[in-house]
């Protein structure tokens, strides 16, 4: 069809050339300029630069082989599941070790220190990176490494306004779950407690509890609870001072021993941070439970240890950038998802596998303490719980 316009053309212009010579005075012939070419319909589209930037990422990680990282608390504990689909989809290892955030560090910064630099990523909680890594500068600005349209989009993100980073310098740590959960602060034996008898924080404080409640030891980073008391508008320091020093709490340093204990009956209630455990154990048929309902003084929302962060001098860079940028992207949010039971900050993608405590639910007001408390992203606020837990209970003994 392109190519029989072309000749009609051709032979009007001629036509028409032919006429005006025939009239004019002047029998020079009058020069023409020939039509444009007929565009080639078979000419092959022109390649899509986030795609040929993409694939060349993904050619350079493979090259690489490995990423190195560490995660901690939700998507460590589903480790194995999350870094087996990415290394089917891409061809890349990614290997991670164990332990807690503190372990980590305990790592990390000897390593450092010695010149070795070890690790790509790191997923986990803000207060230690804002008080420790930040400052002793291991962490890359994060947003040059995010290339992929769908982690650019802002409108695809709680808020509108993109992922939002957890730092207060707004370019290291980003957050990509803001799990809804009721009362996940609160755990519980459900042959023990009856939870419609728990309605307020307060109720914590009845003596009937007393001895009863085992929780994560507040004085370390990396359990951020007892922020949560402390600058909770309707609670604060003399409700979590009365907590700490009147209800002769079993603080312990592992979320697994207390929901351990927590099941085995030898305490009624576990705080500070139980709550990832809690579900595991409940899923395997152990009588323990998180609150299912509001209290009186509402929930926050929150990103826990779901934040994602690049360590400077990063040993495999490409995969680092890889990483990032698929776990951001609404395919690897999906996945965290359907591993966790975690609620990504995407709203573009389905909740149907989110678990129901963790679930944001329409209708329900959330704190945002980033809202609500001055220069609440500063290491100072960051660690403010930790410092009033430590002017109450004193340092805690050296791990061994």
């Amino acid at each position: 069809m392109l190519r029989k316009t072309s000749l009609w053309v051709a032979v009007l212009v001629g036509l028409t050339v032919f006429l005006a010579a025939c009239g004019a005075d002047d029998p020079t012939p009058t020069a023409t300029t020939a039509p444009p070419p007929a565009a080639d319909a078979t000419a092959t589209p022109t390649s899509d630069p986030f795609q040929v930037e993409w694939d060349a990422l993904i050619a350079a990680a493979q090259a690489e082989g490995t990423l190195e990282m560490f995660a901690c608390c939700t998507l460590g504990g589903n480790f194995k599941e999350f870094a087996s689909r990415f290394k089917d989809k891409f061809g890349v290892q990614v290997n991670s070790f164990t332990g807690g955030s503190r372990d980590a560090r305990e790592k990390i910064i000897p390593e450092r220190q010695a010149g070795i630099y070890s690790i790509d990523v790191w997923i986990g909680g803000s207060r230690g990176a804002t008080s420790v890594l930040i400052p002793a500068d291991m962490i890359d600005p994060i947003e040059p490494l995010l290339i992929h349209p769908e982690v650019l989009d802002d409108a695809a993100w709680l808020g509108g306004q993109g992922p939002g980073f957890a730092d207060a310098q707004q370019k290291f740590l980003i957050p990509y779950a803001g799990d809804g959960g009721y009362s996940t602060t609160v755990a519980y034996n459900t042959d023990a407690v009856d939870p419609s008898t728990l309605t307020s924080y307060y109720d914590l404080l009845d003596p009937k509890w007393k001895g009863r409640i085992i929780a994560r030891d507040p004085r370390f980073t990396g359990i951020g609870d007892a922020n949560f008391y402390l600058f909770h508008p309707l609670l604060g320091e003399d409700f979590l001072r009365r907590l700490i020093t009147e209800m002769d709490i079993v603080f312990v340093d592992d979320a697994r021993q207390a929901t351990d204990q927590l099941a085995k009956g030898a305490y009624d209630l576990c705080l500070f941070n139980c709550s990832q455990e809690v579900f595991a154990a409940r899923d395997q048929g152990l009588p323990v439970n998180v609150l299912q309902h509001v209290l009186k003084e509402g929930e926050d929302i929150g990103w826990g240890a779901n934040v994602v962060w690049a360590m400077n001098k990063p040993p495999h860079p490409a995969a680092q950038k890889l990483f990032i940028n698929f776990l951001l992207s609404r395919e690897g949010q999906i996945m965290f998802q359907d591993i966790t039971g975690s609620d990504s900050l995407r709203i573009d993608i389905p909740k149907d596998s989110v678990k129901l405590d963790l679930l944001r639910h329409p209708g329900v007001e959330y704190l945002r303490f980033d809202q609500i408390v001055p220069n609440w992203l500063t290491a100072e606020i960051q660690i403010a719980g930790i410092t009033f837990a430590k002017e109450l209970m004193g340092e805690p003994e050296a791990k061994q």
